[in-house]
């Protein structure tokens, strides 16, 4: 990352809490945007009883100058809050503001709202560029955006890349290419009853200059020829072997249509927060499955999480820069 990060030092991260109201859902949309600052006081961030918070200095003053912005959308259609503000934290570390969009807290009651969020995301993301592009502490010439399941899938749409409104409507009859099939099944709805016009509007988003997309859902939905048109550069990452991405997340059949790569000795559940020490505990007795904690077999999940972020950075500086990197 040398030569495009700021040269002083970042040591701790300020963090603000946004909203930006937008014409496409009845409530705002929520931003918490961590920023690169000095020697601060930290407090804890976040966090749930399952998964640990961050350090951050809440209305801390920002390094002088202006920062590289990254536009982050962590999860599914089911997205729990903070999930991606440990992927933020090390984002600052190098440099970067960090505005984590939010998607809306949806329960098992809300499945038939659950399918919007394929086109709904990728316009939170345009609404929080429109109102941080204003603001003194961003670089609004130097944009990039990370996306994490639905979010990944999301950051290909604002580079430009199309989802197949038929694909997306039969991605229920094939085993395993949506990760919500269950849970549509459950409450009675179908993709093909869905309304997917809103997949063929403009989602593209011309100000972004790099994308990185982890484990993207619905990556067999994309029109492979649409990645001929991106507007800036796009990467995408699956955590771990290929034997261990479950389909809905399998991402290199994109392979010759985007830069593409693994994270070796990671795997899906690595995309989420550390756990407190009764996270594992609390899931086993609530769901009867602490793999959301444990993954699927042991290791140290923050020095994962310091690679994936490591990659994350070099690969959205390479856009930045006008590098070239092809794995």
């Amino acid at each position: 990352m040398a030569g495009f990060l700021p040269a002083v030092a970042v040591a701790g991260a300020g963090v603000e809490q946004l909203e930006v109201p937008v014409a496409h859902r009845e409530a705002a949309v929520a931003i918490t945007l961590f920023y690169p600052a000095g020697d601060v006081e930290t407090e804890a961030v976040g966090g749930t009883a399952v998964f640990a918070p961050v350090d951050a200095a809440p209305g801390a003053v920002a390094l002088e100058g202006q920062h590289p912005l990254v536009l982050l959308s962590h999860g599914g259609m089911r997205s729990a809050p903070g999930g991606g503000d440990w992927l933020a934290i090390r984002l600052v570390k190098e440099g970067y503001a960090v505005a984590v969009v939010r998607g809306p807290a949806l329960g098992p009651a809300d499945a038939t709202r659950a399918p919007a969020e394929l086109w709904q995301r990728p316009k939170d993301m345009s609404a929080a560029l429109d109102v941080l592009e204003e603001d003194p502490r961003v670089d609004p010439g130097r944009v990039g955006a990370v996306g994490v399941f639905l979010g990944g899938t999301a950051v290909l749409q604002l580079a430009g890349a199309r989802l197949s409104a038929g694909a997306v409507a039969g991605a229920c009859e094939a085993p395993g290419q949506s990760m919500d099939c269950g849970w549509f099944d459950a409450a009675g709805v179908s993709l093909h009853d869905v309304a997917t016009g809103p997949l063929e509007g403009p989602l593209q988003e011309g100000r972004v200059a790099s994308v990185v997309a982890i484990d993207p859902e619905f990556a067999a939905a994309f029109e492979t020829a649409s990645f001929a048109d991106l507007s800036g550069t796009a990467h995408v990452l699956n955590l771990g072997a290929a034997e261990d991405v479950p389909a809905a997340l399998d991402a290199a059949q994109l392979a010759g249509a985007v830069a593409y790569g693994r994270v070796d000795g990671a795997d899906r559940f690595d995309a989420f927060p550390e756990c407190t020490g009764r996270g594992p505990a609390i899931l086993a007795e609530e769901t009867g499955d602490d793999r959301l904690c444990t993954g699927l077999e042991e290791h140290d999940r923050a020095e994962i999480h310091d690679r994936i972020a490591e990659e994350v950075a070099r690969r959205l500086g390479s856009g930045m820069l006008g590098a070239d990197i092809t794995q």
